[in-house]
């Protein structure tokens, strides 16, 4: 048995504007050469955006999209018998959050077109 001490997980503080916990992930992930002033900036301005199109809460809209993205199943290879097997796993909650959050980015970043987020 291993007598490492198990580290708890860490979570970024909430949000300050919206105290919530999926903005600041967010946030974190636009998060380029440590300009977090910039990535509030975009995140606040879009969500200002979204509730003046849609006039919802963008919180919701957001959280949503998240549901609406995250996977329910990963394959994850297993070998039995000398042969390799993709086995399908359930994802669990906060693995299916940060993966939808990384689609996310990754869709924004691959556009043509410029936009805030590309700033």
């Amino acid at each position: 048995m291993s007598r490492r001490i198990s580290t708890k997980k860490r979570f970024p503080e909430k949000d300050a504007r919206y105290d919530n916990l999926l903005v600041s992930l967010l946030i974190n992930r636009i998060l380029k050469n440590g300009k977090k002033r910039l990535a509030k900036r975009i995140i606040y301005k879009s969500f200002e955006l979204i509730e003046f199109r849609t006039n919802e809460n963008p919180i919701l809209i957001l959280e949503k999209a998240i549901r609406n993205i995250s996977p329910r199943v990963q394959l994850k290879a297993k070998r039995i018998g000398g042969a390799t097997y993709q086995v399908p796993v359930e994802v669990k909650a906060k693995r299916g959050q940060a993966l939808a959050l990384r689609w996310i980015m990754d869709a924004t970043r691959k556009r043509k077109n410029k936009t805030m987020a590309e700033k």
